[in-house]
């Protein structure tokens, strides 16, 4: 069963526009039979479709990907009426006009939304189509090029598409520029090898697929080397917990505190998106803890029972409890590594958190991707995460940015979160550092206490009650030294850095807009070059620049904890 939170699969086609209308049934079946295939290859992730509409390859997919009842948006060069004159010259004769202009139609009426694409930036015909093209490349995992697989000769054409795929959209083409040694996002190529008008090509209707080299090594242990396999594993996962846990999923959604019925389509998908990893980054977090305070609590025990048997008692059954207790603390810690319990929690966290900051662009008429603004060294490991961002965020934008909820219900209260979050782990940093003196300071005063008994012969050196002082003398101080470890282990002086200085930041950004008057000014002076629509007002400079900073902190916090899972005690 395919619930509404799982994160989808977007597919996106670019083909030739002069298929002959003889190839079409052929070239229909095989993309719908690939299509299945690939719904049989990850059953619990649902597919998105991404289509230009344009005639020939572009309607063929759409068509198909429509008969297997999948979701369909329509990515237009230009307005509806605008783009449909492109439908009075057909390519081929057998075409005509009117059947291609309603065909058009009837395929928009059933998109579930369309996306007006670089529209008021240019001018020249083949402009409008690279821009859908980039759109395209930009917001899919998997691309089916319906392509005879000649080199490109022209901007927006087939060819040229496959090679933005395949090496990047260059930056006028972006939201947010490409780095000088930023390298482009994988891309999987469905190639549909197909003949077009006056050309034929060998091998004709069959596929070949070209896969990104990275995806044979991984860039990360923690996930598959496939972002495709990574994303199958989060929807199966979601589909069992919101079986378990709706109500732990409509918390969350909750959280935001935005009226989905006032959302885009693309906004309520990003906000559903953001409710399942967040109720899943919760569950994963609590049983990591859980597990992580259980194998803490087993060394305990097992120091006070070497402790007591070595020390006052040795009896063989507290040998025997020993070794008991130190197989179930490696039973424990070799279970959360095959579950994968915390990496799950420090994915879902950085998904959820990377959903948050794009929901939020959104609504404050940020037109910059989120998934964009991560640091170069955490590009690869977050590879899956910033391709699902990405395909959530397909969809128009909303014409009347929404700057009171955005100030509201992200702004101030992300500053309240992090004052707040700062204050009850410096609460607890300071009773962990409390319990650990407390265990260096007895230590201390049991091994004095023994030395002065000893000393002053009130007791014998083999006494029952110096045993007692002599094995406390070591105790103490390892509980100490345990308590700390665990402290390290929950990173928690880190966590009291990072939300303080973000609590900071955030504050400070609700002042400016509350004190300064903000919300209506236009600061953007390095923005006069760009035409009027596209600038941003300085609020929105404000949100983009408060958004670059909270995945920056997302991300080193997403580093951090990948290596500092559940793990045996260490110094």
């Amino acid at each position: 069963m395919v619930y509404p939170y799982h994160l989808p699969l977007a597919v996106a086609v670019t083909g030739h526009r002069d298929v002959a209308p003889e190839d079409e049934a052929q070239l229909h079946a095989l993309v719908k039979n690939r299509l299945e295939s690939l719904k049989n290859e990850y059953p619990s992730t649902p597919l998105l479709a991404l289509s230009g509409l344009a005639e020939g390859a572009d309607m063929v997919f759409a068509e198909a990907a429509l008969e297997l009842g999948m979701e369909l948006v329509a990515v237009l060069p230009a307005p509806r009426e605008v783009f449909a004159r492109d439908f009075q010259k057909p390519t081929y004769p057998a075409r005509t006009a009117e059947d291609l202009t309603q065909r058009f139609h009837n395929i928009l009426a059933r998109c579930s939304d369309r996306v007006v694409v670089g529209e008021g930036r240019h001018a020249q015909e083949p402009d409008r189509y690279t821009y859908v093209g980039a759109y395209l490349v930009r917001r899919c995992h998997v691309l089916f090029a319906l392509w005879g697989g000649a080199e490109p000769d022209s901007e927006g054409g087939t060819g040229h598409v496959v090679k933005l795929a395949r090496e990047g959209v260059p930056n006028r083409y972006r939201e947010s520029p490409l780095r000088a040694l930023d390298s482009p996002d994988p891309v999987t190529i469905h190639h549909l090898i197909s003949p077009r008008k006056g050309a034929a090509v060998e091998n004709a209707f069959t596929w070949k697929i070209m896969e990104p080299a990275e995806w044979a090594a991984g860039a990360c242990r923690a996930m598959p080397a496939n972002p495709l396999s990574a994303l199958e594993s989060f929807n199966k996962e979601a589909c069992a917990f919101a079986a378990r846990h709706p109500n732990a999923i409509e918390q969350s959604k909750g959280y935001l505190g935005l009226p989905e019925e006032e959302l885009t389509r693309a906004e309520r998908r990003i906000v559903h998106g953001y409710a399942i990893a967040d109720a899943m980054a919760v569950d994963c977090r609590d049983k990591s803890n859980r597990t992580l305070l259980v194998i803490y609590g087993i060394s305990l025990f097992m120091l006070l029972g070497f402790a007591v048997y070595s020390n006052v008692f040795p009896h063989t059954w507290l040998h025997a409890v020993y070794y008991v207790a130190f197989l179930l603390g490696c039973g424990l810690y070799v279970w959360d590594k095959w579950k994968r319990v915390h990496m799950r929690y420090v994915n879902y966290r950085g998904l959820a958190e990377g959903l948050r900051v794009q929901l939020f662009y959104r609504l404050a008429g940020v037109r910059n991707l989120a998934a964009d603004l991560y640091l170069r060294k955490q590009r690869h490991e977050m590879a899956w995460i910033r391709q699902a961002m990405r395909a959530l965020e397909a969809g128009p934008r909303r014409n009347e940015p929404q700057s009171a909820v955005v100030l509201t219900r992200w702004i101030k209260d992300q500053a309240d979160f992090f004052k707040g979050a700062r204050v009850r782990d410096a609460k607890k940093i300071r009773w962990f550092t409390w319990y650990a003196r407390v265990g260096f300071w007895a230590g201390l005063f049991c091994g004095l206490l023994g030395l002065f008994v000893e000393i002053g012969n009130y007791a014998a050196h083999d006494s029952i009650l110096l045993h007692w002082l002599f094995m406390l003398m070591g105790v103490f101080p390892a509980i100490a030294a345990l308590i700390g470890s665990y402290v390290h282990r929950r990173g928690l002086e880190q966590h009291v850095r990072e939300y303080d200085k973000m609590g900071a930041m955030f504050c400070q950004a609700a002042e400016l807009v509350e004190c300064d008057g903000l919300m209506h000014k236009n600061l953007c002076t390095h923005e006069e070059h760009m035409p009027e629509r596209q600038k941003h007002t300085g609020f929105q400079l404000l949100v983009r620049e408060l958004g670059r900073e909270a995945l920056a902190d997302n991300a080193q916090w997403l580093m951090l904890h990948r290596e500092l899972p559940p793990t045996l005690p260490s110094s």
